[in-house]
């Protein structure tokens, strides 16, 4: 967890505990910062989820077969991607949060293949902030967007690798 006068960040690492676990344990941590820092308005709320996903370089042949979006090399270029960094930044239409989604290559060892799939999700009230008894409503908001992304950026294959085939 990180702390200062003005921001509360709350982390998770592996073995990731489950959404309800975790939103308890931020539940309780963001009471706590309120009673300590007597905030009364939110700027911004962010959920960023950082997956690496492992995979047995022998079981690689085409990304489309783990993702819904990969990057390709143009028409007439002969030869194999030997790293990369797709990202893209949007706004939804209907409320003001943006999304940033990172699919990159990630190094390990010989006979493995790791991709990381970063996915941030933020709602931000500058103007006119949020007061703080929205927050968790708020936050629930962003976590079913970067749940829905996750699901429609993966496929069944890469459900395999978390043991989750839906």
């Amino acid at each position: 967890m990180g702390v200062s006068s003005e921001s509360l960040s709350i982390h998770t690492l592996p073995p990731y505990e489950g959404w309800e676990e975790f939103k308890q344990r931020i539940d309780k941590s963001y009471q706590t910062y309120l009673a300590v820092t007597h905030a009364s308005a939110i700027k911004s709320i962010a959920i960023r989820y950082i997956n690496k996903i492992s995979v047995s370089t022998d079981k690689i042949n085409n990304l489309n077969d783990y993702f819904t979006v990969y990057p390709v090399l143009p028409n007439g270029v002969s030869g194999k991607i030997s790293g990369f960094v797709y990202r893209t930044r949007s706004i939804y239409e209907d409320i003001p949060i943006i999304l940033t989604v990172t699919l990159s290559d990630f190094p390990v060892p010989v006979g493995q293949t790791a991709f990381l799939l970063d996915l941030e999700v933020i709602q931000e009230w500058i103007e006119n902030p949020l007061d703080v008894n929205d927050a968790l409503d708020v936050l629930n908001e962003l976590k079913n967007r970067e749940t829905h992304v996750f699901e429609s950026l993966i496929t069944d294959r890469t459900r395999e690798l978390f043991n989750v085939v839906k």
